[in-house]
């Protein structure tokens, strides 16, 4: 039976708005944000694919990123006198080998998703499959390896702790990608030294999760969300929480919204300051080594 053209397309706009209104319900929508720039990384290399976790130098001429294959990336930024991105110089790409020296056989077992630096020059990077937190030192040597939280039993094998960064007093923020369709939050953890806790609930929005996490120098924390559906491809926003008393969410509000399909698979954000003060943060998306997918930079300034 020959199916109706005109219904098909009329179930695809619904199934869309659906979506799209789902993963705008939530946070307070303030849209301040603008986007400043836009680079697609290009690179011959077979290794420079997967990047999820992100960290930008302070005065946003460099890069450090992880990929979803367990290496840990470097390179120095090129920017036009707008401070735009216009290319990638100094490209390094270094192995995240275990505690036994070694790098993992299999590809799920170094799959890096999340990357924090932290007060010392180290830097965590959490991991799924196995889900585990690693430490290493800015040559990308292993150090040592966080203790994990109770919380992280429930976390299924590919969607874990990618939202991951660090304080000033050197603790850490971890959010799951997906913690449970029937929960009424995804639970922000935070790791004081000694312990790991639920310091707040992050209310979802329906088809929408938590990939990538950074904290302003107010200690607000800015995410990185991610929805993706076939027709319409993927949608980014960017939130800004700040974590009040008995576990609320004192402020929650929405920055920036892509439109669906606008950018490729936005998972890493890393803020800095630009040379007139503004907050920038910067977005990579992961291409998981596809080559239909490209590996983008997206610049934001923030609002205050």
């Amino acid at each position: 039976m020959r199916r109706d053209p005109v219904r098909r397309r009329r179930r695809k706009l619904i199934a869309s708005a659906i979506l799209c209104l789902a993963a705008l319900s939530g946070p307070v929508r303030a849209e301040d944000a603008e986007v400043i720039g836009h680079f697609t990384w290009r690179s011959w290399r077979m290794a420079l694919g997967g990047l999820s976790g992100l960290e930008v130098a302070p005065d946003g001429g460099a890069l450090t990123a992880v990929t979803d294959r367990g290496h840990m990336v470097r390179a120095d930024i090129e920017r036009d006198a707008e401070g735009r991105i216009t290319g990638m110089t100094g490209v390094s790409i270094t192995r995240l080998l275990t505690a036994t020296a070694e790098w993992p056989f299999r590809t799920y077992l170094r799959d890096a998703e999340g990357l924090a630096a932290m007060p010392d020059g180290t830097f965590a990077v959490s991991f799924e499959g196995f889900h585990h937190i690693d430490r290493y030192g800015p040559d990308a040597a292993y150090i040592d390896s966080f203790p994990m939280p109770v919380e992280a039993t429930a976390l299924q094998s590919n969607l874990g702790l990618e939202a991951l960064a660090a304080d000033a007093e050197g603790g850490l923020y971890a959010i799951p990608e997906l913690w449970s369709w029937s929960a009424p939050s995804f639970p922000i953890l935070h790791w004081d030294g000694r312990l790991w806790r639920e310091v707040a609930g992050l209310p979802p929005g329906a088809y929408i999760s938590p990939v990538g996490l950074d904290i302003d120098e107010e200690g607000r924390l800015v995410i990185l969300e991610r929805a993706f559906n076939e027709r319409g491809g993927f949608f980014s926003r960017v939130r800004r929480v700040t974590i009040g008393p008995d576990r609320t969410l004192a402020e929650d509000e929405v920055l920036w919204t892509s439109s669906w399909g606008d950018y490729s698979n936005l998972e890493g954000i890393s803020l800095w300051r630009d040379a007139g003060g503004a907050t920038i943060a910067t977005l990579v998306s992961d291409d998981n080594f596809n080559p239909l997918l490209p590996t983008e930079l997206v610049e934001l300034r923030l609002p205050d």
